[in-house]
């Protein structure tokens, strides 16, 4: 879980969970793209090869669970 750390003038420094402030799910939401350690190449080919996939992830971030999942050349 993401801290985050608030001033109050009273208090001085408070840390707070950012997901505090969110009232449910669907109001923030995390993306994460990811270049993957992989390199795709042509079955008939070695010297010719397709590219490395993109891995898009994005996640609630009150929940926690996956809303999409995606990937890519």
């Amino acid at each position: 879980m993401n801290k985050k750390v608030s001033f109050n003038g009273e208090k001085g420094c408070v840390i707070v969970s950012d997901t505090e402030a969110l009232k449910g799910p669907r109001q923030a939401f995390e993306i994460d793209v990811i270049l993957a350690d992989v390199y795709l190449d042509r079955s008939d080919s070695a010297k010719y090869f397709i590219g490395r996939p993109v891995i898009c992830n994005v996640v609630d971030k009150c929940s926690g669970k996956i809303v999409d999942l995606e990937v890519r050349l």
